[in-house]
């Protein structure tokens, strides 16, 4: 993407030499912020759009099995609409609100609560809406503490701590997330919900950094090798196989009361239930004259004042 940028200010607007240096340093932010720089709004925004092919980009057979796996929530910091797309040609029964960017404050406050559903979040922006881009160092800046898009983070952060997250096709290296992360491992010192993760050429050490040190279970798959040199991903498309069976037998399976589970479980249920004594009676009534508004005076009057009600309701009470 970094190239395109440099190809679409060379074309505009002058040389994309020091895009084109800080991106070979490996400084993908600065390259972005010097190549942004250079252009309006308009043509950032006409910048995004073209490079996320927006408007001629179709979903592909792996946006299907995304949405048939069962999520009902979606947070991508992808610019273009695939996920819209797939969803509503896959998903047509389910009404899903346009997508939540990162200047929409009431929108932002809705999607973290516990029973918020059939959501997109975007908190880095929406190649439809150029204003709410997030790509360089300086819009980055933006998501932090007092920055004017801090509600998107603070959203993201919320979102995190309290439900399980699957990440696809993201490598768990943008600046924000890694920000976030943290900021909840020494808020809940590891006390977060679990996520998962799939990722291409994992190696073991890593699986086991990102279970220590943040609570990520990473799932691998082993990419094939191209003449080209590239990477063949067609394994992922197997595993997604695999889960989408795994879901299709668990929707299709019936309930039997009679099952060993199920027998197992209610037996530990019962065992809870057996640890606390019950209560005798488990919630005493007392009788209170006239609802307690009048003082009568006598001792028959105050005989059963604040009694228990059996006593009330036993006839040889009044002998």
């Amino acid at each position: 993407m970094i190239e395109e940028l440099a190809k679409f200010v060379e074309q505009g607007v002058g040389s994309a030499d020091l895009i084109r240096a800080e991106a070979k340093k490996g400084d993908l932010l600065q390259a972005a912020s010097y190549g942004f720089d250079k252009l309006t709004k308009q043509q950032i925004g006409e910048f995004v759009r073209a490079a996320c092919r927006y408007g001629k980009a179709r979903p592909h057979e792996i946006h299907r099995k995304i949405v048939s796996l069962g999520p009902r929530c979606f947070v991508t910091t992808n610019y273009d609409d695939l996920i819209e797309q797939s969803l509503r040609e896959w998903q047509p029964d389910r009404f899903y609100r346009p997508p939540v960017t990162n200047r929409q404050l009431t929108e932002t406050a809705e999607i973290v609560h516990a029973r918020a559903t059939d959501f997109i979040f975007k908190p880095h922006g929406d190649a439809a809406d150029s204003e709410s881009i997030i790509l360089t160092r300086e819009q980055y800046r933006r998501l932090l503490p007092q920055g004017e898009n801090q509600a998107a983070l603070e959203s993201v952060k919320m979102l995190l701590a309290s439900r399980p997250v699957l990440y696809l096709g993201f490598g768990l290296r943008d600046p924000d997330f890694i920000y976030v992360r943290d900021l909840l491992a020494n808020t809940y010192k590891g006390g977060v919900r679990d996520h998962y993760a799939i990722m291409a050429d994992i190696q073991e050490q890593e699986i086991d950094y990102w279970r220590r040190n943040y609570g990520i279970h990473i799932v691998g798959y082993n990419t094939i090798e191209l003449p080209n040199k590239s990477r063949d991903h067609t394994p992922l498309l197997s595993l997604l196989d695999s889960l989408l069976e795994g879901t299709k037998i668990q929707k299709e399976s019936t309930f039997d009361p009679e099952s060993s589970d199920v027998l197992l479980a209610l037996a530990r249920h019962a065992a809870v239930l057996g640890r606390h004594p019950k209560q005798s009676p488990e919630f005493p009534i007392r009788v209170g004259p006239d609802g307690g508004r009048k003082k009568l005076a006598g001792f028959d009057a105050q005989r059963f004042n604040y009694g228990l009600v059996e006593k009330l309701q036993d006839p040889t009470a009044y002998y």
